[in-house]
């Protein structure tokens, strides 16, 4: 079952000269593979948002590798790197405790809580990439136990605290189970698996 969508921003130093995509762009563009951005491991969702902004504005960004977000976050407060695309949740108390600063949403549409910030769509840059969490059972599963927890999951969905908790953490609700959550997950696995093979990374 799917339970909510996990956006990303793209987040820099609080005083990094550094203002929006475009600016990042720009500089890219004058000091192709200088300009470093952090995440996870390649093939991740934090690196195919980078390499999806090189292929649209035509720069080379220079990718560093790290164990966690948290560790690619501590990172770009070092000046290690430049930027990260990170999510929301795992930024939002730096960026309230104004360390970092957002300067792209990667979203259809601007995030709750991050109105100011402009989607990099809105920047000329048309990336949008999610990233979906939820619960997927063991194989084998009785119909008895499919509904249950179904039922279980569901009324978690409708639940105060649980919208407080996607409030807090900026995670928009997509609530799916059953064929419609497995016919959206294929389509996110379909989604990934085209975009990594253009990017050279699945063949």
């Amino acid at each position: 079952m799917t339970l909510a969508v996990d956006d990303f921003i793209a987040v820099v130093k609080a005083e990094s000269p550094y203002q929006s995509l475009g600016d990042l762009i720009t500089a890219a563009k004058a000091k192709p593979k200088e300009i470093k951005v952090g995440g996870t491991q390649v093939g991740s969702s934090d690196s195919i948002i980078p390499a999806l902004v090189e292929q649209i504005a035509g720069v080379q960004f220079n990718y560093v590798t790290f164990g966690s977000g948290a560790l690619a976050n501590a990172a770009l407060l070092g000046g290690t790197v430049d930027w990260v695309a990170a999510n929301p949740g795992e930024a939002k108390s730096l960026i309230d405790g104004k360390k970092l600063r957002a300067v792209a949403a990667f979203s259809p549409d601007p995030l709750k809580g991050y109105e100011s910030v402009k989607t990099a769509k809105a920047q000329g840059i048309d990336v949008v990439w999610e990233q979906f969490r939820g619960v997927i059972a063991p194989g084998g599963l009785t119909p008895e136990q499919k509904a249950y927890w179904t039922k279980a999951l569901t009324d978690l969905t409708k639940n105060a605290e649980w919208g407080k908790y996607l409030e807090d953490n900026t995670l928009r609700p997509l609530v799916k189970s059953g064929a419609d959550a497995e016919k959206y997950i294929e389509a996110q696995n379909a989604t990934t698996k085209t975009v990594l093979t253009k990017l050279g990374l699945v063949k």
